[in-house]
């Protein structure tokens, strides 16, 4: 088996915290790649890639993004066998 590359968007409940979430998402889940992004009027959305192995589903991971404090939404983007 090998590794999967998970794109996720994530959305924010205040925006003012984007760099606080970020960093509990980092410590709960192998984030390769992260950026924040402006949407407009003052809305940021998180960009995450994930690396996990490929044991059948992204349901593990998440779980765990979503169960961070200050996601009010997750977004699966895409999914891509390495």
């Amino acid at each position: 088996m090998g590794d999967v590359a998970i794109t996720y968007k994530v959305f924010l409940e205040d925006p003012g915290k984007a760099e606080d979430v970020l960093s509990r998402i980092k410590q709960a889940v192998n984030v390769k790649d992260a950026k924040i992004e402006d949407v407009g009027f003052g809305i940021k959305v998180l960009k995450l890639l994930v690396i996990t192995p490929d044991k059948g589903g992204t349901e593990e991971i998440d779980k765990k993004i979503q169960s961070i404090d200050g996601i009010s939404e997750i977004e699966v983007e895409s999914v891509t066998l390495l």
